[in-house]
């Protein structure tokens, strides 16, 4: 499958409207669910909190990370998946989140609004309220063991066993946008993918 980043800004405008009735019928059917936007360079925070105000359910984990200011060392907050942010929307809020200039698109598969499959959602979720916030990588490892997790908060997703820095890790590529989780494999219960 093939993910794409093409956008209403982007299109010419008598093609706006086509877009957005295919888009808007598409949504129709789905209900509520987790999709993915495309934000601005360094704008994931306030979108999120834009959402939050207009009363729009909206995920953006962080990390807190030590960074170099000229003059001293600061703890920030920093939104783990560069430029993209999750939100939990039906058709009725699509439109408005497209109109507020920060956000660039949703990331859509076929030119259609991709939702974000509910077990990754909850994994992801669960994971950040347990305290247990997974290393994200965009990096592509090759090889390793395809598994499938068997307990915690990822219970039932895929991945493949890689080695990073030497240690034992779980990684899961999350479907809609280029990262993955990569997750201690000694704190997980694990199966082969076909196997015991």
């Amino acid at each position: 499958m093939v993910y794409t980043l093409i956008g209403v800004k982007d299109q010419p405008s008598h093609l706006c409207f086509f877009s957005n009735l295919v888009n808007i019928l598409s949504m129709l059917s789905r209900g509520y669910q987790w999709y993915v936007i495309y934000t601005k360079p360094r704008h994931e925070l306030s979108v999120h909190r834009f959402l939050e105000l207009s009363g729009i359910q909206s995920f953006c984990p962080t990390e807190k990370v030590m960074v170099q200011r000229s003059d001293r060392r600061k703890l920030v907050e920093k939104p783990l998946f560069s430029m993209y942010v999750f939100v939990y929307v039906s058709i009725r809020e699509y439109l408005d989140i497209l109109h507020y200039h920060s956000v660039m698109d949703f990331v859509r598969v076929r030119g259609v609004p991709a939702p974000v499959p509910e077990r990754e959602m909850a994994g992801l979720i669960q994971a950040f309220i347990k305290g247990r916030v997974p290393e994200v990588s965009s990096q592509v490892y090759r090889g390793g063991q395809s598994i499938i997790i068997k307990s915690g908060p990822f219970a039932g997703l895929e991945g493949r066993v890689v080695t990073v820095r030497g240690k034992q890790k779980v990684q899961v590529k999350l479907s809609c946008i280029d990262y993955s989780l990569l997750i201690d494999a000694a704190e997980l219960e694990l199966s082969r993918v076909g196997g015991v």
